[in-house]
C-alpha cells in the first residue's frame, strides 16, 4: 500500500488523528510533502530544521480552543513554526500574509471565527505533550508579512 503523503496546505483535522506528528519526506517543485510518522516518539529533529508538522492547540486571547498544527524547530520564534488553525467551517488558516493573498485575509478569518482581534490576539499555541522535544509553543501576534520583502522586514497586522 502507498504512503500516505501529503502538501502542508491540503492538511484536514483527521489526518492529525491518522497520526499526530507527519514528517518532511521531500520536495517536490517548491511543495513540501509530509507523510505520517511512524516510528517512536517524541520526535528527534536532529537537522534541526522544519522537517516535521505535529498537533497543536491554538488559544485565543478570550481562551477560546481550536485544533491546528505546527512545525517545531530549534528557532522557537514565530514565523518559524508557521502555526495553522483549522478553520470551523472547513480548510486551515495560517497567519502570514503570503504576496499573492488578498489583502482581506485579517477581515474574513475574523468573520470565520465570529470574533474581534482583541478577542483573538495573541493567540497562544502549543504542541500536544510527548510529540518532539523541540520548542513547540509559541504566541501570535496577528498576521504576518513583510513590509520589504528584500529587506526582510516583518510587519504584524490584526
Amino acid at each position: 500500500m502507498k504512503p500516505i503523503q501529503k502538501h502542508w496546505r491540503e492538511f484536514t483535522p483527521q489526518d492529525f488523528e491518522i497520526s499526530p506528528v507527519w514528517v518532511l519526506t521531500h520536495k517536490l517543485c517548491d511543495k513540501e510533502i509530509f507523510q505520517p510518522w511512524r516510528d517512536q516518539l517524541p520526535f528527534e529533529d536532529v537537522r534541526g530544521i522544519n522537517n516535521i508538522v505535529v498537533k497543536a492547540t491554538l488559544t485565543f486571547a478570550d481562551g477560546s480552543t481550536f485544533p491546528g498544527y505546527i512545525q517545531p524547530t530549534v528557532t522557537s520564534k514565530y514565523p518559524s513554526m508557521r502555526p495553522a488553525i483549522f478553520s470551523p467551517i472547513g480548510g486551515q488558516i495560517d497567519f502570514w500574509l503570503w504576496r499573492a493573498e488578498p489583502e482581506g485575509k485579517p477581515a474574513a478569518f475574523y468573520a470565520v471565527f465570529n470574533k474581534t482581534a482583541k478577542q483573538i490576539f495573541p493567540i497562544r499555541f502549543s504542541a500536544h505533550p510527548g510529540l518532539t522535544s523541540l520548542p513547540a509553543n509559541g504566541e501570535i501576534a496577528g498576521f504576518y508579512g513583510y513590509t520589504d520583502w528584500a529587506a526582510k522586514t516583518l510587519n504584524v497586522t490584526t
